[in-house]
């Protein structure tokens, strides 16, 4: 019908890529979201007030193992490792000092996986951690772009976890679906037998 209408066999296959990338896009692009919204209420406020607990005097924040376990990575240094590898393929440099990347991505693991309005202490600590990155960093500009980019890397790894946990959870089903499969046909063959 398309090479018809358009009476261009290759604009026609050009037509359907594109239209095939976009579906493709849009289907990332819900899962991605669903995925988001589900990541966003999975840290409660008790464990975000644990993760700030050991929070340092100048307002810097320690990247405590909770926030890699929760985010389905090996240890912190490979959560930070995978944190410079982003800034590498955005043609930037990362921040060499350790404490102000672990405060950065701390950060981004709070404001995208729990609600830090929720109890003011945790409203008070978030801030003094941001006041660090201002010391720090000395601009809005830079602290918005370094938590830009750990944010990114935080709901990237957090995607990923939901996505392989709803995977594991549908072939459980289908593997629970098949064992009653199963058994549904032995019974039926041992009711035939005794008959």
């Amino acid at each position: 019908y398309l090479i018809e209408e358009l009476k261009d066999e290759k604009l026609v296959e050009e037509l359907l890529t594109t239209s095939e990338k976009i579906v493709v896009d849009q289907s990332v692009k819900k899962e991605k979201e669903d995925a988001v919204s589900t990541i966003q209420s999975s840290t409660t406020t008790e464990k975000a007030k644990e993760i700030v607990s050991s929070q340092k005097e100048d307002g810097s924040l320690e990247l405590p193992d909770t926030v890699s376990k929760a985010l389905d990575v090996e240890s912190s240094e490979s959560l930070v490792s995978s944190i410079k590898t982003y800034f590498i393929n955005k043609g930037t440099k990362a921040p060499e000092d350790k404490k102000l990347l672990d405060t950065a991505i701390t950060l981004s693991f709070l404001r995208k996986t729990s609600s830090t309005d929720t109890s003011p202490e945790l409203k008070e600590k978030v801030a003094k951690a941001e006041k660090y990155l201002k010391t720090e960093l000395g601009s809005d500009e830079k602290i918005k772009e370094l938590l830009e980019k750990t944010d990114t890397v935080v709901v990237d790894h957090a995607v990923k976890k939901v996505i392989k946990e709803k995977a594991e959870q549908t072939i459980v089903q289908e593997i629970q679906e098949t064992v009653t499969e199963e058994e549904e046909i032995t019974k039926v063959i041992g009711i035939q037998n005794n008959e």
